[in-house]
């Protein structure tokens, strides 16, 4: 089995692949990929990807955000619109994670991908997809140096 540190290395490395955003959200790109390289995550159509979002946004008691789709461009898989309460997905598919990371934008009020979008994502994760994952983002996350709440604080 590899190492945590192994894994942080490859993310602080692929950090650099994201020269248009700030390096706190860099790293935090870079540890998904990471995550998704090593762990997988779903792959969801165009025809579940509205009810996975549904069903998350029942359980989490928020209203489900406008939902759009436009072609795949680019590195961009998806964004998040806090103030129109709205996700846009690039392409025919999103993974989980993308889909959470997203949702997480909504919930936690945070446009940027500091301490409290991470926490918010962590918990997501781990309520919406796996405990493994979770686990394992947070990890990463501590790792690389990215502040997240004590692993007991994310549920």
């Amino acid at each position: 089995m590899t190492e945590i540190s192994a894994f942080a290395a490859e993310a602080k490395l692929a950090a650099g692949n994201y020269k248009r955003c700030d390096h706190e959200s860099a790293l935090c790109y870079a540890v998904e990929g990471v995550v998704e390289k090593a762990h997988g995550w779903k792959s969801l159509p165009k025809t579940e990807l509205a009810l996975f979002v549904d069903a998350v946004c029942d359980a989490e008691g928020i209203d489900s955000p406008e939902i759009s789709h436009l072609r795949r461009t680019g590195n961009v898989i998806a964004s998040a619109d806090i103030e129109y309460h709205s996700i846009e997905f690039r392409g025919s598919t999103a993974n989980v994670g993308s889909v959470l990371h997203e949702i997480a934008h909504l919930t936690s009020g945070a446009s940027n991908h500091g301490i409290a979008f991470r926490n918010e994502y962590l918990r997501l994760v781990r309520r919406h997809a796996s405990l493994e994952h979770a686990a394992f983002l947070h990890a990463v996350m501590r790792s690389v140096g990215l502040s997240v709440a004590p692993w007991q604080a994310i549920n």
